[in-house]
């Protein structure tokens, strides 16, 4: 049995866990997008977040590849790729049980590589065999974080659509206030 070849380089197999799904029938693009969404973050926030997304209620954001994506709630173009977030929940599972067998702690796991490659192209069989079937590599791997070891644990939530101007950053705020500044300006110049 030959051994698998992963992308990621400079693996130390004492501090860093990886997995790796091989012709997942997921399609790329969306892979890819989910790949570029949970790198950088904590294992158990993935999770919970491809979770929510599988339920429609956050939405992943498409930047490379988002022609006629239309805009989600609190991003530019987005979607709710289903099929590949339940894929990459496994794999993702997969991924702390391996830093659990291993003695890490799974609360301080951060994803440091996650990539998404076309698989070979397959034919699908019978009438259509001019089609190829969606065929997709995909590796994680993860790290304990030492950043994370002295902080307490903090969970960022995924920007939600708000009503009020509570979600806005000082700057955002007074360039909405700054109109009325403007008109009461005016107003006290005319008199």
């Amino acid at each position: 049995m030959s051994s698998l070849r992963y992308s990621h380089q400079n693996f130390d197999s004492k501090a860093m866990v990886r997995v790796a799904g091989r012709n997942l029938p997921i399609p790329h693009k969306a892979s890819y997008e989910i790949a570029k969404f949970i790198k950088h973050r904590r294992v158990e926030w993935a999770i919970k977040n491809l979770e929510l997304v599988q339920q429609n209620k956050v939405a992943v954001p498409f930047r490379r590849y988002n022609s006629d994506v239309t805009h989600k709630p609190g991003m530019a173009a987005g979607r709710y790729p289903r099929n590949a977030s339940i894929y990459l929940v496994k794999l993702l599972k997969n991924l702390r049980g391996a830093a659990k067998s291993k003695g890490l702690n799974t609360e301080n796991l951060v994803i440091i590589h996650a990539t998404a490659t076309k698989g070979p192209a397959r034919r699908r069989y019978g009438r259509k065999m001019g089609f190829e079937r969606k065929n997709t590599h995909v590796e994680l791997v993860a790290r304990e974080s030492e950043s994370l070891k002295s902080k307490p644990a903090q969970v960022k939530q995924p920007m939600m659509k708000t009503k009020s101007n509570e979600g806005l950053s000082l700057k955002a705020a007074e360039v909405k206030a700054a109109p009325m500044l403007r008109d009461n300006k005016a107003q006290e110049g005319k008199k």
